[in-house]
């Protein structure tokens, strides 16, 4: 079943340069977040994680766009 109010595509097939910059965005995003979760806040050194949610979510969020990158990589490969 899709979600309401949005179009799900399972595929999408991009050029050799379109890899690479999707590739690039992904890699900065990734750096972009894992600085963020760097700045420690005061809810960081009494959060039981060692990381308040708000920076755990960044650190979730750059590995998942690292893990794309090597996807995409992968993919680009048998171009």
């Amino acid at each position: 079943m899709r979600p309401r109010g949005r179009h799900v595509r399972e595929s999408a097939t991009l050029s050799g340069p379109q890899v690479a910059t999707a590739r690039q965005a992904l890699a900065d995003a990734a750096a972009y977040r894992r600085n963020r979760a760097a700045a420690w806040c005061p809810r960081c050194e009494t959060a039981a994680e060692a990381a308040c949610p708000e920076h755990v979510e960044d650190l979730a969020a750059a590995d998942a766009y690292g893990q794309l990158a090597r996807d995409l990589g992968d993919q680009g490969a048998g171009c």
